[in-house]
């Protein structure tokens, strides 16, 4: 497969360098467990994510519940006041001012509502990424890469005693063939099994 050699300085490499550096600083006790970065990361918006050494996704994603929640509580805000606006007047007896308020109050209230959701939304989203990020901290891209060009170069058809040894003499034998394949801009692999 086309990547990378080893040692040529790409992007790639000095990435995944710099992270197992960080990764073997720290020892083994220290690592937090998947589910407390999960909890971490509910608790205080980014705390998940700098755990798993991401500090770039960790104010992202800072940024992102903390602009939402406070957008929520601002158009609360603003509702609260248009709906005292909306009393005010519909006790002042102008019925066209108190319609035109309790309309502001009901989009207010609305978008509010949105922002609230979105918020939660983003919550879960970077829990869930923390907690995966956290599975996968230890996993070498590289390493598996290497072993799957050795095991199986793409195209090539794998016989199925390789697949299934244990098949027996009266087992179909089917065959696997994969390919690349490119369609509508997605790339993926095509897998055929013949018997």
């Amino acid at each position: 497969m086309a990547g990378s050699a080893p040692g040529d300085g790409s992007p790639r490499e000095s990435a995944t360098t710099s992270r197992q550096g960080r990764a073997e600083g720290r020892d083994e006790q220290e690592l937090s467990p998947p589910y407390r970065v999960l909890l971490r990361s509910l608790a205080l918006p980014g705390w998940g994510q700098l755990e798993n050494d991401q500090p770039l996704k960790a104010a992202l994603v800072a940024v992102s519940e903390v602009g939402f929640m406070a957008a929520g509580y601002i158009e609360m805000r603003r509702s609260d006041r248009a709906y005292e606006a909306h009393i005010a007047a519909a006790n002042a007896g102008d019925e066209e001012e108190a319609a035109r308020q309790f309309v502001f109050y009901e989009d207010r209230q609305a978008r509010a509502v949105g922002h609230f959701w979105w918020g939660a939304f983003t919550i879960m989203l970077s829990a869930l990424d923390a907690y995966v990020d956290a599975h996968l901290r230890d996993f070498r891209a590289d390493e598996v890469e290497d072993e799957v060009e050795e095991v199986h170069e793409v195209g090539e058809e794998t016989p199925a005693h390789a697949v299934a040894p244990n098949a027996g003499p009266y087992a179909p034998e089917p065959t696997f063939h994969v390919a690349p394949m490119l369609d509508r801009g997605r790339v993926g692999l095509a897998v055929q099994i013949s018997f």
